[in-house]
């Protein structure tokens, strides 16, 4: 998401300290909207975010009709005042839409394209952007698959704006004037006229050269050539397989034209849908609006949404259109796509059978007489027009997982495609499936609900599961986190199926192999064809082992989010909601075997923290409680600390940062300690994150109750820390290489 928001900010608006950003957002993708407020605040920019979502947008529409009539004060004064406008527009549930009645809508029609007018008097840059639109509940109203929707947004996003442009503008050239263009196939022949126009190639930028044509608009994903007929043209039929609208899939959707007027629609099913938005509209709505022709390689076709960026779809519109130069002066903006229609332009092919035309692209250099280089920007273009991005399979299953794939994820979605499995590992829903809300991760494609068991049979359970998954998707590369049993169950199906793995945290010993992360991690960096080491220390392990190639120090991915989310967590209110302080007491975290299965080992624990005369603050991980409780020790904890649920990332950064000490067993609690700057008391013997006790901000006590307590006591470091885990950008790294492998 973050590069969304750089693309937006520094690439598609350019914002400067002289301009006003509005975002115009709906309740689900508030953090999107959040984050392009703080990047065009690093360019000095103003910005504000206009709030909406499903029980504002009802409550509205129940409002007394000369409300919605009266031109909004607020809308109106930002009219004034802005400089730039991103949208990130519409309900997360498209059910809303059920008993939102358009003729109601309609009655503020005229003030909104009042304001709408008076934007684009003073030239104000606007930027749509398609991802709001992404939810579970909207593919389930409209019946597309959820999955591939949010797969198709990312690959999009990631695709090359380069070529794109480079082919817009020969696609532009045949259409911009053309007298004569024809369109066929799929139930379609229509015949329109261009003369006098302009094409405007939508990549995705509004720059000064746009702005000063009048074309003020982009949109993100993009990737096309828009442009209006003559309004007075416009011959022939039209059919739509399926469209979306207010709520509803529309089936066979065909217009009837003449004379650029539509004099004629009906539908297979749900065509109420269109006549109730038609009908309620108001201006030159039957009018013929625009020809759409779709240039972007990486998307493809979903039934509606998506549908005109994909290379050679051909999108006819109905309604206003001044903003591509057209005279149609309407509320009504309507436009449906033709994945496998022929285009001609003056008798030079366009787009053949939904695929943009090759050769007629050369014949227009021959033409024209330009000189050969442009020649070879198409020809170049041409080998590869559909080329498909990567598919990349993400296995995660429990709680670092999920904090170290965040940014990760984020970066590979804005190159290539992701399939995010989940194992299920982690069931408890504090422990799992929040994270993907808490860290602005992408929920998962598939979870395959594995939960407890043995070692054995969770790896085995996990190994079914994925092997029916990467059967079904068949990812260029697998890629896994750590050392957990996940890791373990994805590195040897990938292995097993022949697909290259990816290791990202590859390299960490404890030299300690009864532990079985240690085998694990052995395991995954021995099977691995790229090992992305977090420190140097982790580069040195592997080289010993012999392995060498694949080998990239790219820094540690949890030091990433621990940057990022500083900030979110100090507004955490965690510590008042529990009672404490900050610098008054002791956070602990225990759910390793060795500490928790044996009822010795735990019994010490408990009674070294009863005994510490400390506020002791301790989020109880599930397989913990359960064995508190089976050996008779919870009443005891109970007594003497403050138990709590487990509590999501950012809470329990927020008490990280603000606890005296850490007394732990986890590795990752070793890091963010480090990292945030509280000494750790590291219950084992021996720690994967040597980094950390060289600097002097780690104790290695073991599990002994009088050394627990010692530590507590005297533990105190005051030592410098070194740069050990990277620079804050592990995540882009790990992106780029496997750009350059795949």
């Amino acid at each position: 998401m973050v590069n969304v928001a750089k693309q937006v900010v520094r690439t598609s608006l350019n914002l400067t300290d002289q301009d006003v950003l509005e975002i115009d957002c709906w309740s689900h993708v508030t953090g999107l909207a959040s984050q392009i407020a703080a990047e065009a605040y690093k360019v000095g920019a103003d910005a504000q975010i206009s709030y909406l979502d499903d029980g504002l947008w009802r409550s509205w529409f129940e409002m007394d009709e000369k409300y919605i009539a009266r031109k909004s004060p607020i809308s109106a004064a930002l009219a004034e005042t802005i400089t730039a406008y991103v949208s990130l527009w519409g309900p997360e549930d498209p059910s809303v839409f059920d008993r939102s009645k358009p003729e109601r809508m309609a009655k503020a029609d005229a003030w909104i394209k009042e304001i709408n007018d008076r934007q684009r008097e003073r030239k104000v840059r606007s930027l749509f952007l398609g991802l709001a639109q992404v939810t579970p509940q909207r593919a389930r109203k409209y019946g597309v698959n959820f999955a591939k929707w949010k797969r198709i947004i990312n690959a999009s996003l990631g695709a090359d704006l380069k070529p794109i442009a480079a082919h817009g503008r020969l696609v532009s050239k045949k259409l911009g004037g053309a007298s004569d263009v024809q369109i066929s196939g799929e139930g379609t022949d229509l015949s329109v006229s261009l003369r006098g126009r302009e094409a405007i190639l939508e990549d995705g930028i509004v720059d000064a050269n746009d702005i000063a044509r009048g074309h003020l608009q982009s949109s993100l994903p993009s990737g096309f050539v828009d442009i209006a007929p003559l309004e007075t043209t416009g011959d022939g039929d039209v059919t739509f397989p399926s469209t979306p609208l207010w709520g509803k899939m529309i089936r066979n959707l065909r217009f009837t034209f003449s004379g650029g007027r539509l004099v004629d629609y009906k539908a297979d099913k749900n065509v109420e849908a269109f006549a109730n938005y038609f009908k309620a509209s108001s201006g030159e709505k039957d009018r013929i609006g625009s020809l759409t022709i779709g240039l972007n390689p990486r998307a493809s076709y979903l039934g509606g949404f998506v549908d005109h960026f994909v290379a050679g779809a051909v999108t006819i519109g109905l309604g206003g259109n001044q903003d591509i130069g057209g005279a149609n002066r309407s509320s009504f903006d309507f436009g449906a796509t033709l994945q496998k229609a022929t285009v001609t332009a003056d008798g030079m092919s366009v787009v053949e059978a939904g695929k943009l035309s090759k050769g007629g692209s050369a014949n227009l250099f021959r033409a024209s007489g330009r000189g050969s280089r442009e020649t070879a920007q198409i020809s170049l273009y041409a080998e590869r027009p559909l080329s498909r991005s990567v598919k990349i399979a993400s296995v995660v299953g429990a709680r670092p997982q999920f904090i170290k794939a965040a940014p990760v994820s984020r970066e590979i979605r804005q190159h290539n495609e992701e399939i995010l499995v989940h194992t299920g590992q982690h069931y408890d829903e504090n422990m799992s499936d929040v994270f993907f809300e808490v860290l602005d991760m992408p929920r998962p494609d598939y979870n395959l609900g594995v939960g407890s068991a043995s070692h054995a049979r969770q790896t085995a359970e996990m190994m079914r599961g994925l092997e029916d998954v990467f059967e079904r998707e068949k990812p260029d590369l697998v890629l896994v986190y750590g050392d957990t049993n996940s890791t373990l169950a994805g590195a040897l199906v990938a292995a097993k199926m022949g697909r290259p793995l990816g290791h990202v945290e590859a390299g960490l010993r404890s030299f300690n192999r009864s532990m079985p992360e240690e085998i694990n991690r052995v395991v995954a960096d021995h099977l691995a064809s790229l090992l992305f080491c977090p420190t140097e220390t982790a580069v040195d392990n592997l080289a010993k082992e012999g392995i060498n190639r694949g080998v990239h120090l790219v820094g540690d991915v949890m030091y990433d989010v621990a940057l990022q989310s500083a900030q979110a967590a100090r507004s955490r209110d965690i510590l008042t909601r529990i009672g404490v302080r900050k610098g008054e007491y002791v956070l602990v975290t225990l759910h390793r075997p060795s500490n928790v299965d044996d009822r010795d080992v735990l019994a010490g624990i408990v009674h070294a923290l009863a005994r510490s005369n400390r506020t002791v603050v301790f989020p109880v991980h599930p397989r913990t409680r359960k064995n508190l409780e089976a050996f008779g020790l919870w009443e005891e904890l109970w007594a003497k600390v403050k138990a709590i649920e487990p509590v999501d990332y950012l809470d329990f950064i927020a008490l990280l940062m603000g606890a005296a000490k850490v007394v732990t067993d986890s590795g990752g609690v070793q890091k963010e300690a480090y990292f945030f700057g509280v000494p750790c008391i590291t219950l084992r013997d021996e720690t994967e994150w040597i980094e950390t006790v060289e600097d002097g901000w780690n104790a290695l006590v073991g599990s002994e109750p009088e050394d627990i307590l010692d530590a507590l006591e005297k533990f105190n470091p005051a030592g410098t820390k070194s740069k050990s885990f990277g620079d804050g950008h592990a995540a882009e790294k790990i992106a780029r290489i496997l750009d350059k492998f795949v």
